[in-house]
């Protein structure tokens, strides 16, 4: 004969026990792992934000900026483009759309975009940080470099026939001080002439 095993009241408090337990338990870690998705969504937000005013902040940088030393950094040419058409605007609401346009294209650098900050805020300014990372020059901008160093003032003046908004005095400057130095021998004074010569280059090429 088998006995049937006992479930009386005291079996049925200890069995509702467990399982209140056991449900303490589980709703305690489900409120547990929304506590750290909380805490991890707002930490995401933070970063975002933060970043996005970095952006910000070197968007309206990069625009005030002056056409030499943006042609030092050899920016990207749609971002370049970006700022140029920035510094055009005078209606409000229209240079904030384009200073948000100018954000897109730098969040589209990536980790770039910090190198970027970290050559414009360099201390001694741009041209410190340029002769620690010098940038790419363009085959375009070297090929005029030469001809302007070769030619003189007949390169300078096929030059201008092509590019009329071209500053001429600054350019004609520069050539005389890049003249000077190979003269001289001093080769940093050299490259610093090289360099400026290359940066009013580049701005008017892509001007």
């Amino acid at each position: 004969m088998v006995v049937s095993p006992v479930t009386g009241p005291k079996s049925r408090v200890t069995s509702a026990r467990v399982r209140t337990l056991a449900d303490r338990r589980h709703e305690q870690a489900k409120a547990d792992a929304d506590d750290r998705d909380l805490e991890s969504r707002t930490d995401r937000r933070r970063r975002e934000d933060a970043r996005e005013t970095l952006l910000k902040s070197l968007a309206t940088r990069l625009i005030s900026s002056k056409s030499a030393t943006l042609a030092r950094l050899a920016l990207d040419e749609e971002l370049h483009a970006a700022i140029v058409t920035a510094r055009g605007i005078r209606s409000a609401p229209a240079f904030n759309r384009q200073v948000n346009l100018v954000r897109q294209h730098l969040r589209a650098l990536g980790p770039d975009v910090d190198v970027l900050a970290r050559r414009l805020e360099a201390p001694g300014g741009v041209e410190s940080a340029a002769s620690a990372a010098p940038p790419v020059v363009r085959p375009e901008v070297r090929a005029w470099c030469t001809r302007l160093e070769e030619s003189g003032d007949a390169a300078l003046e096929e030059l201008m026939q092509s590019h009329p908004s071209t500053d001429r005095q600054q350019l004609r400057q520069c050539m005389r001080e890049l003249s000077r130095a190979r003269a001289g021998g001093h080769g940093p004074s050299a490259k610093r002439a090289e360099a400026r010569l290359c940066g009013l280059l580049d701005a008017a090429l892509r001007g």
